[in-house]
């Protein structure tokens, strides 16, 4: 029978259905929200407060997660139960994106259609790149703030946001610290960002 898949993470829940895999796909963590149909599958949480009882109750073979899932009591237990898991390095490259990719493809016994889909985004991810490169200068200054719940945050470098900004040409209008951290106004003001970026789930948060 086709291995059962639990996916953690985004991006990798994507890449199952890009495989075609997604008939393999028994559970999905609370950030797995696209495509669509995806929200629609069982939720196991959020990928840092996983609950080893809730993942094992889907009898996966496999789970497939970024580095950041959690809690690590939790990663071991899954193991313990002999599901193999595999995390993949959160580190906002391109690698990254091939490593879940090449993951993905191996748990789903889909590597032929990985390989596949790996030279269709390669070919993509270069085309990209050059129309960045030859986009105006000087780049915009744009400045991420995360707003789903709680304090407003922005983001500093060694972020999801920070690579989303550099790789689409612009600067992290924020570069004084890594991760993310509440910001005043008047630091806002002073970053004097020519973007500002937020997420429809951020909007929706603060009304």
């Amino acid at each position: 029978p086709a291995p059962r898949l639990v996916t953690v993470g985004g991006a990798i829940t994507e890449v199952v259905y890009a495989l075609g895999a997604e008939s393999q796909l028994v559970g999905t963590d609370t950030t797995s929200l696209f495509p669509a149909a995806a929200q629609q599958t069982a939720k196991v949480g959020y990928m840092r407060q996983l609950s080893a009882e809730g993942v094992l109750s889907l009898k996966p073979d496999a789970v497939i997660a970024s580095s950041e899932a959690g809690p690590p009591v939790v990663i071991d237990q899954l193991r313990s139960a002999g599901v193999k898991v595999e995390l993949i390095k959160a580190d906002h490259s391109w690698d990254e994106v091939r490593a879940k990719v090449q993951a993905v493809g191996r748990a789903a016994r889909r590597e032929a259609q990985a390989r596949d889909l790996q030279a269709k985004l390669d070919a993509e991810w270069s085309a990209v790149q050059k129309r960045v490169a030859s986009s105006a200068k000087p780049k915009p200054r744009a400045l991420f703030i995360l707003s789903h719940g709680g304090s407003p945050m922005v983001a500093g470098t060694g972020t999801a946001a920070d690579a989303l900004i550099r790789y689409a040409g612009g600067v992290n209008a924020v570069t004084s610290f890594a991760g993310y951290r509440p910001w005043t106004a008047e630091a806002l003001a002073e970053a004097a960002p020519d973007v500002l970026l937020n997420t429809t789930q951020g909007i929706e948060a603060m009304g």
